[in-house]
């Protein structure tokens, strides 16, 4: 390919990173991704409306814990999203990874408050059906085979 005068080199790419660029997610990982960002805004939202700012001094930072849990896995979810939407083969351990510290949270903070409202149970409920869908198997073979984009028929 001629080079122009004044342009910058173009730059190299591996032939697997070239397929990885060029190929679609199914839908069962694009609709992944879309339910992992809207569970990476609930969890960054969440404890941001339930903090009492105004109580926040160093002593009282353990009243807190859930929800400064809650915010990190907010965060580590839109890692795992982002990742998700560019294809990127750990990502699918970062979901997974992102759910069982939610479920475990969540347990925690049954186990300890016993709380009256359903909030708690709808967002592990909405855990459990994202470990659900993050194990079918278009989806988990996305992240399994990032290099042999033409291996789709054997598994």
């Amino acid at each position: 390919m001629p080079q122009v005068e004044n342009s910058p080199p173009l730059p190299r790419i591996s032939q697997a990173q070239a397929r990885r660029l060029t190929r679609r997610a199914p839908w069962p990982v694009r609709l992944l991704t879309l339910l992992l960002l809207l569970q990476a805004f609930i969890y960054v939202t969440l404890p941001v409306l339930a903090i009492d700012w105004s109580l926040l001094p160093l002593v009282l930072w353990l009243t807190y814990v859930s929800e400064i849990a809650m915010l990190a896995l907010g965060v580590l979810g839109l890692i795992a999203a982002i990742g998700f939407a560019l294809l990127r083969p750990p990502a699918w351990l970062e979901a997974m990874l992102v759910q069982g510290l939610f479920l475990l949270l969540g347990l925690v903070v049954y186990a300890r408050y016993r709380p009256e409202n359903t909030g708690l149970y709808l967002l592990m409920l909405f855990s459990i059906v994202l470990v659900l869908y993050l194990n079918l198997g278009d989806v988990r073979q996305v992240f399994r085979n990032p290099a042999g984009a033409g291996q789709e028929g054997q598994s």
